[in-house]
């Protein structure tokens, strides 16, 4: 072989070898991979509003997990979130209570998404509030205290809450609670003498239970309290005088005749003798001291259960079948005082022929303007520093035979203080 040839030869394997005249053919890219299916899906509920799953990851190349969720097997789903590589768990809540939920998962790369798992179903658990606690007992223990008692209808009560009302049908509203199990309250600081009313339910985290029946309890009243004094004659008359203007006193001559003074002079010590009157009997004579001061009585006040107070009066010595009203007085300063009958009491009455007369009346508890409360019970309250020492209650003799309600009458026809009860 000649030299040339030899060199041509040469070229043509340089060539078939790929030299810089000859470049090597493109690579093939390698395929894409999508992960693996996942499997085994298992939705389990675990509470009222809570869902878990898990599953069997199919894929080393995973970027995620989607989850899907539906109302039925069939669907249709939507995407509620997504879990990371190799996180085969889920967590799904805010659900309604006993109600079916259904899921699928499916994995996810760069690469496409698997197909799906199966689909499985839970149900969320149904709520479950307490029973209702039943025979709710509601008794007084005191004038300020009423104690309840109930039966525990559940065995998964968080507490027991106490309403109250001033009546069976309400309206109630909630004064305290009972922890789980603790089936006693003692509800205090009422009013005596009140009737209460009352209505128990449970709770716990699910609801609440129905209530009981309501019961209703009345707070207890004092003991009854008893106040008598005997009544005697006035000390505080200002009204009746002489013929000349002279006061009237325990030791003035006992034929001598009574004259009224109009109280609007009386109470400033004015005496006009040009303007004064006869005190009459009913029959229209003249009474003298002696007829005036034999009246005598006494008083008994009595706090009664179930509210209210009663007086009681005794009186004789009274101006035969004369008109006679009870009221009370209150010192007002400097000698003054200032007078107010029972207004809710019938204060009236008559003597009888012989001048006597035994009367009761019966006040409900806060009417009686000038009378405070003691437990409930109206009762009149000393004043120190005054008058004897506090309140008066006065017989009023009228002296033309009328009663003019919560006035002594016109002071021409007058009323004359008679008897004064000083407390």
């Amino acid at each position: 072989m000649s030299t040339r040839t030899s060199l041509v030869a040469l070229a043509v394997v340089l060539m078939a070898c790929g030299g810089e005249d000859n470049p090597a053919a493109p690579a093939t890219p390698p395929a894409a991979q999508p992960p693996a299916d996942p499997t085994a899906l298992s939705a389990v509920s675990t509470g009222t509003s809570t869902i878990g799953l898990g599953w069997t990851d199919g894929s080393d190349n995973e970027a995620d997990f989607r989850i899907e969720r539906g109302l039925s097997a069939t669907g249709p789903f939507s995407q509620i979130g997504t879990t990371g590589p190799n996180v085969a768990v889920f967590g799904d809540s805010g659900l309604m209570d006993a109600t079916e939920y259904c899921y699928q998962v499916r994995a996810g790369n760069a690469d496409g998404t698997s197909g799906y798992t199966n689909v499985s179903c839970a149900t969320t658990d149904a709520l479950s509030p307490p029973a209702a606690p039943s025979a709710l007992s509601a008794m007084s223990s005191g004038t300020n205290t009423i104690d309840l008692g109930w039966t525990d209808g559940s065995d998964n009560e968080d507490d027991f809450r106490i309403e109250r009302g001033l009546s069976a049908t309400g309206p109630f509203s909630e004064i305290g609670t009972t922890g789980p199990n603790v089936v006693v309250f003692g509800d205090s600081g009422l009013t005596q003498g009140t009737e209460y009313c009352y209505r128990v339910r449970a709770g716990n985290a699910d609801g609440m239970s129905g209530y009981t029946d309501v019961s209703c309890a009345t707070t207890l009243l004092p003991s009854p309290v008893t106040l008598a004094a005997a009544l005697k004659l006035s000390q505080i008359v200002v009204d009746l005088v002489e013929q000349d203007c002279t006061p009237v006193t325990a030791g003035t001559d006992p034929a001598t005749l009574v004259w009224l003074v109009p109280f609007s002079q009386a109470a400033t010590g004015i005496c006009d003798t040009g303007n004064i009157f006869p005190v009459n009997a009913p029959d229209g004579q003249q009474l003298t001291f002696a007829e005036w001061s034999t009246a005598t009585g006494s008083v008994t006040i009595t706090c009664l259960e179930g509210g209210g107070t009663r007086f009681d009066v005794a009186f004789a010595g009274l101006i035969p079948n004369g008109v006679y009203t009870i009221w009370h007085f209150i010192p007002t300063g400097e000698g003054a005082l200032a007078s107010h009958p029972p207004a809710d009491i019938n204060n009236i009455f008559t003597a009888n022929g012989t001048g006597f007369v035994n009367a009761s009346v019966t006040g409900t508890a806060g009417a009686m303007t000038i009378f405070g409360s003691v437990d409930g019970c109206q009762i009149p309250i000393p004043l120190q520093g005054q008058i004897d020492g506090g309140i008066y209650m006065v017989l009023v003799y009228h002296t033309d035979n009328m009663s003019w309600g919560e006035t002594a009458g016109p002071e021409e026809t007058g009323a004359a203080h008679m008897i004064v009860l000083g407390l």
